[in-house]
C-alpha cells in the first residue's frame, strides 16, 4: 500500500520552484526582464534601452509532512528514521508542491521612455499533491502495514496529484498610462502561446480503508483515476516526442499595473547607476512603488488517449502486501499487476484541460535612498478552491526583502512565510550580469531536517545607451508645465 501512495510522489518531477519565481529579486527596479514574470507593467519606462536574458533558472520543492536529513542528498535510497523523518504527531492535512521556471534567451526593448516590448521564452514545470490526512500517511509510510491501526477506519477523502511541464512564449507590451508631477501609473499585458511538453494526474476519491490484520485490509468504495500524456508511454526514443510545439496547445495571459510615488527628482535612485549616463535616467527615481497583477490565466489541452485508467477500489478483503512494489519489479509491471486486483470502470477520460497556476500578486517597494530599499510582496494562489482537479496551484506566500543596490552589484535578503506555516530566510546577490541566490538557504542551514529547498541563477545583459533622452530635471520641468495647464 505504501507504494500505492508513492505513485503521487512520482508525479512530482525531481528536477523541479516554490511559489515566488526568482523571489526577492523580481520586485527590484533593476529586475528588468525578470520583473515581467510577476508583473508585466514593470517593463514600461525602464532604466535600459535593451535587456537581453542569456539564461535563468529558478527551482524549488517542498512538503509539509517529511523532513529530510542533509545527508540524504548523498544516498540512493531513503531510509525511515535515518534519511527522512515524518511528522507523525501532526493533526493538519499534508501537502507537497514543486515548480520550475527556466527563462530561455529572451529580450526586452524600450521603444521610448514611456513604452516597451518584450519577448520571453520560458520552460516551466509545476506539480501539486494532497491533501492527505496525517493518520493515513502514518499508516502508509511508517512500518506498513502499521499494526497500530488494526481495527481502525481511515478516510482517504479526496486526494489529487497533478504535474504539468510546458513551453511558454510570451509577448509583452507595457506603457506609462498616466503621469503627474509626483506620480506615475503604468500598465502591461503579456499574451502567451503555450505548448505542453508532458502532463499527468492521479485522483482518489470517496475511499475508506480498514486494516483487519497485517494480512487483510478492507477498501470501501471509491475510485482511483490516473492518466498521462502519450509521449510518457514511449519506451524507445521518447525525447523526440517532447518538442512538438503544436501537439498540446494552449493560451494564457498576465496583466498588471503599478503606481509610483515620485516626490522629488533625485529621490529613490536605489541602484545608483551614476547620474544621467544611461537611457531614461529617472526610470527608478520613485520613493514608493505599488503593484498588482494576475498571472497565468489560461491552460493547456491534453489528449491522453489510451494512457489513462479508472478503477473501482471497492475490495472487501485484500492482502495489503500485494500492493507493494517488489524489489527489481519495473514500475510498468507493478502498475499492471496492481490494476488486476481491482475492477476497471467503463468510462475513460480521453482528454483534459490543465489549468495554469493562476495567481494574484501584490507588491510594494520603498527606496530609502543611498541604495537601501525594502520590498514586500504577497502571492495568492487562485486555483486552490477550484472545482476541477486538473490544475496546478501557486502556493500562497508573503515575503519581505531588504536590499542594497549600488552600480554593478546588489544584495538582498528575502524572508517569507507560506500558507502551510513554513518560514524561510534566504539571500541573493547580483554581480554584474549574474544573479544567484536562494529563498531558504539560511533557514535550511539552521535546520536539522529540511522540508523545503530552492535556488535561482540567471545571466542577463542590461544595455543602456549613454546620454540619451532628457535628464530628470528636464522631464520634471515638462511635467510641471503640463500640470499647470
Amino acid at each position: 500500500m505504501r507504494r500505492l501512495f508513492t505513485v503521487f510522489l512520482l508525479f512530482i518531477p525531481t528536477s523541479i520552484a516554490l511559489a515566488q519565481t526568482f523571489g526577492g529579486y523580481s520586485t527590484s527596479p533593476d529586475a528588468g526582464i525578470y520583473g515581467i514574470l510577476t508583473n508585466p507593467a514593470t517593463a514600461a519606462s525602464t532604466h535600459f534601452k535593451w535587456d537581453v536574458n542569456i539564461a535563468g533558472a529558478s527551482a524549488a520543492l517542498g512538503n509539509t509532512y517529511a523532513g529530510f536529513a542533509k545527508s540524504a542528498l548523498r544516498t540512493d535510497s531513503l531510509k525511515l528514521g535515518t534519511d527522512y523523518f515524518p511528522d507523525t504527531t501532526s493533526n493538519l492535512y499534508q501537502f507537497a508542491w514543486a515548480q520550475a521556471d527556466i527563462l530561455m534567451p529572451s529580450v526586452m526593448y524600450s521603444i521610448d521612455e514611456t513604452q516597451s516590448l518584450a519577448f520571453t521564452w520560458r520552460v516551466r514545470g509545476a506539480a501539486n499533491w494532497g491533501p492527505f490526512s496525517p493518520r493515513l500517511l502514518n499508516f502508509a509510510t511508517v512500518h506498513f502495514p502499521n499494526s497500530q491501526y488494526i481495527g481502525q477506519t481511515l478516510d482517504m477523502g479526496h486526494v489529487a496529484g497533478t504535474f504539468n511541464t510546458w513551453n511558454e512564449f510570451g509577448f509583452t507590451y507595457a506603457r506609462v498610462l498616466m503621469e503627474s508631477t509626483f506620480s506615475r501609473i503604468k500598465g502591461g499585458v503579456t499574451l502567451k502561446y503555450l505548448s505542453g511538453i508532458a502532463s499527468g494526474y492521479a485522483i482518489v476519491s470517496n475511499t475508506t480503508l480498514r486494516l483487519n490484520s497485517p494480512t487483510s485490509m478492507t477498501i470501501d468504495g471509491g475510485h482511483l483515476v490516473y492518466g498521462y500524456t502519450e509521449n510518457l508511454a514511449r519506451e524507445s526514443h521518447p525525447d523526440e516526442h517532447y518538442y512538438n510545439l503544436g501537439r498540446y496547445p494552449g493560451v494564457g495571459a498576465d496583466i498588471g499595473f503599478t503606481w509610483e510615488w515620485r516626490p522629488d527628482s533625485e529621490g529613490g535612485d536605489g541602484a545608483d547607476y551614476g547620474g544621467n549616463d544611461y537611457f531614461n535616467d529617472d526610470a527608478d527615481a520613485y520613493r514608493l512603488r505599488i503593484g498588482v497583477s494576475v498571472t497565468d490565466i489560461g491552460g493547456i489541452n491534453y489528449n491522453n488517449d489510451l494512457y489513462n485508467t479508472s478503477l473501482n477500489l471497492d475490495k472487501p478483503d485484500i492482502d495489503p502486501r500485494l500492493l507493494n512494489k517488489s524489489r527489481g519489479e519495473s514500475y510498468k509491471h507493478w502498475s499492471n499487476r496492481v490494476k488486476q486486483y481491482f475492477t476497471n470502470d467503463p468510462v475513460q477520460r480521453s482528454s483534459y484541460y490543465m489549468q495554469l497556476p493562476t495567481a494574484l500578486h501584490l507588491s510594494a517597494d520603498y527606496q530609502f535612498g543611498g541604495g537601501w530599499a525594502l520590498s514586500g510582496n504577497a502571492v495568492f494562489g487562485l486555483n486552490t478552491n477550484a472545482k476541477t482537479d486538473f490544475r496546478n496551484n501557486m502556493i500562497t506566500i508573503a515575503q519581505l526583502t531588504p536590499r542594497y543596490e549600488h552600480g554593478w552589484w546588489s544584495a538582498f535578503l528575502p524572508m517569507s512565510v507560506n500558507r502551510y506555516q513554513g518560514v524561510d530566510v534566504g539571500m541573493g546577490l547580483r554581480l554584474g550580469p549574474v544573479i544567484l541566490g536562494s529563498g531558504s538557504i539560511f533557514s535550511d542551514l539552521a535546520s536539522s531536517h529540511i522540508k523545503r529547498a530552492d535556488f535561482f541563477l540567471a545571466v542577463r545583459l542590461p544595455l543602456g545607451n549613454s546620454k540619451q533622452g532628457k535628464t530628470r530635471e528636464e522631464k520634471r520641468a515638462i511635467r510641471q508645465v503640463e500640470c499647470a495647464f
